[in-house]
């Protein structure tokens, strides 16, 4: 996981470690706000693992790394894990105001229900 925080991202690759290892690098390196790092792992990565990203950043109020994952055609209100939980809720919950206005500029959606209950 140091490796995620200093933007290590061929070191991660070349140590070949289990895949929920990497995504704990993953994880520190969008919360951090690496770009570079997470910018490897973009051009490498899948559809979840780039969603899942924004979702660490955002709950990180990294908005460079946002911005970054947006650009690469990250859908703004993604939910990689089947939740019902977007990023801009990760971020609003965890009072990360200048991301919660950057995804709600980019046309995340407010109003998004988290449940069949209506909450959000």
């Amino acid at each position: 996981m140091a490796a995620g925080r200093a933007g290590e991202f061929s070191v991660v690759r070349e140590l070949g470690v289990k895949y929920k290892r990497m995504l704990g690098a993953y994880k520190v390196a969008a919360e951090c706000g690496n770009v570079d790092f997470v910018q490897g792992v973009v051009s490498e990565g899948d559809e979840t693992t780039n969603a899942w990203l924004l979702r660490c950043a955002a709950r990180g109020g990294q908005v460079d790394v946002c911005k970054n994952l947006l650009a690469n055609g990250v859908a703004v209100d993604c939910d990689p894990e089947g939740k019902r939980f977007t990023p801009l809720m990760w971020a609003a919950r965890d009072g990360k105001v200048d991301a919660v206005s950057f995804l709600l500029e980019n046309g995340a959606e407010l109003d998004a229900t988290r449940d069949e209950d209506g909450r959000t």
